[in-house]
């Protein structure tokens, strides 16, 4: 329960919200929550309205899928890994990755859709699309119009592309997972483990290569600030 906004306040309903030991003072609650110093001059007033748990908002972005190779039906993209986020006291969550495209067949002939196949899109979180998966390899050079491309890898916002031979082969969607903790104590540590996106399967020659998928990602809204991860780290909740 959050410390009152404005009137009288004591070391002692800090304490009791903050809880430590005895002979409490002031310098024992430096950065207890957001907005109180961190050093130097401290007083109660620093307290008005702070709490010993906040609400956390989560988007959990899984890694896109690679896509496949083109000329190579076994070339197939690897899937992309899980993204996560996990603490004491709160509830693990987990974004599945997408699945790999499949490798699209060699042909003899000049009659084939020799169109890109498409990886699945992300989702956007602060403008930003994530979670991509990668495009199918498409060869540019040297026997383009006899080798279909592979199909694309799936991505946080949906299935990729199926080749146009075999079909159905398009990566699966990764996973999206948001929503809200609704009191998480200060001094919490959040664990961020984001995922790698998936390695593109190999084309019958290298320019068919398929493309990467793309990492995952989280956001975590603590107090109207948004803590965005890239990368795997952790995060302190004050």
């Amino acid at each position: 329960m959050a410390l009152q906004s404005s009137g009288q306040i004591s070391l002692l309903n800090v304490a009791t919200e903050f809880g430590g030991s005895a002979p409490h003072s002031l310098s024992e609650y430096y950065a207890a929550a957001s907005g109180v110093p961190s050093s130097g001059a401290i007083s109660l007033s620093d307290f008005y309205g702070k709490s010993s748990a906040v609400s956390i908002t989560y988007y959990v972005v899984g890694a896109g899928g690679g896509g496949g190779g083109a000329g190579n039906v076994s070339g197939a993209g690897s899937s992309g890994a899980s993204t996560s986020i996990s603490g004491s006291g709160i509830s693990t969550i987990t974004a599945a990755g997408g699945g790999g495209g499949g490798g699209g067949y060699r042909v003899t002939d000049t009659s084939g859709d020799k169109s890109q196949r498409a990886g699945g899109i992300g989702i956007t979180v602060g403008g930003v699309e994530r979670g991509a998966g990668g495009d199918g390899g498409f060869n540019l050079f040297g026997g383009d119009d006899t080798e279909y491309g592979g199909a694309g890898g799936g991505g946080a916002g949906g299935d990729g592309q199926d080749s146009i031979s075999p079909s159905n082969n398009g990566g699966t969607q990764a996973g999206y997972e948001t929503g809200t903790f609704s009191s998480v104590a200060t001094g919490t540590v959040i664990t961020v483990t984001i995922g790698s996106g998936g390695t593109g399967g190999l084309g019958y020659v290298p320019t068919g290569n398929g493309y990467a998928g793309n990492s995952g990602f989280v956001r975590l809204t603590i107090n109207g600030t948004n803590y965005d991860f890239t990368s795997s780290g952790t995060h302190t909740v004050s």
